[in-house]
């Protein structure tokens, strides 16, 4: 028998974890609300919240890979994430993460290791498929938020690739939700409809998890895209419906759609 002498350590960041008790994180599904979400509870006093500081896209805009071309100083991933959020102010500071992000561009183990005692919102939605068709007519259309009405926008679909991506959000949300559960002690979980149905109360529930004042938010102006029936929304509908007739787990997400959800 060979014995490997390599070892995966685990970086551990001592000026990161005395930090834990004032980072706040929202891990989010795509075409949660999470932006509306972020922006209200950025306008608090107490909270400083930025957006996909881990999306290489968005990092650009705040300088995230500054140092990336000097190789005499590496940068660790999580100094980069607290780099940005300690600019911010107020008590509670952090950023925005999407469940498929902490997969693709950290090392999200590391991550929670030394975030364990930060605070996280975990904010889903159940209707996927609805979720996944606004993620897909956004990106083909490149507007991903509204703060008017516009035209109804539909899109074709292959049912097999929207079954794909629905999987990859089914997994990298469980696998991600699981983690946190395991390790970090301070997790509230908010539901796409609780989060819209009742704003004051969810905003409210927020504010005693964070143990902060429930006064002094000022609301997003950003509208609920594409309100629309997945009928007028998929333009080749009826075959999406015949793929997913094998398909219990999202097939009544197709049979009795509200575009409310």
């Amino acid at each position: 028998m060979i014995a490997s002498t390599i070892k995966h350590r685990v970086k551990s960041f001592p000026e990161i974890q005395r930090e834990n008790p004032n980072r706040l994180f929202v891990f989010a599904e795509s075409r949660s609300g999470s932006t509306w979400l972020i922006n209200t509870l950025a306008s608090h006093r107490d909270i400083g919240l930025l957006d996909e500081v881990i999306n290489p896209d968005y990092a650009k805009t705040l300088n995230f890979g500054a140092k990336a071309d000097n190789q005499s100083t590496p940068e660790a991933a999580l100094q980069k994430i607290e780099n940005q959020i300690s600019r911010l102010h107020g008590k509670y500071k952090g950023c925005k993460i999407l469940f498929p992000q902490s997969i693709r561009f950290i090392d999200f183990y590391e991550f929670v290791l030394n975030y364990r005692n930060a605070f996280f919102i975990i904010l889903t939605r159940k209707n996927s498929i609805r979720a996944e068709i606004s993620g897909l007519i956004a990106n083909e259309h490149a507007r991903w938020h509204l703060v008017e009405k516009m035209e109804k926008q539909q899109i074709s679909v292959d049912p097999a690739f929207l079954y794909e991506r629905l999987q990859w959000r089914k997994h990298s949300n469980e696998f991600c939700i699981s983690m946190l559960e395991t390790y970090c002690n301070h997790i509230l979980h908010i539901e796409y409809n609780e989060l819209f149905s009742n704003m004051e109360q969810t905003l409210g529930k927020i504010s005693a998890f964070l143990a902060i004042s429930p006064a002094g938010y000022h609301s997003s102006t950003e509208i609920k895209s594409n309100p629309f029936p997945l009928t007028e929304l998929i333009s080749n509908y009826d075959e999406c419906l015949d793929f997913f007739k094998d398909k219990p787990a999202y097939l009544p997400s197709f049979i009795n759609d509200s575009s409310q959800e």
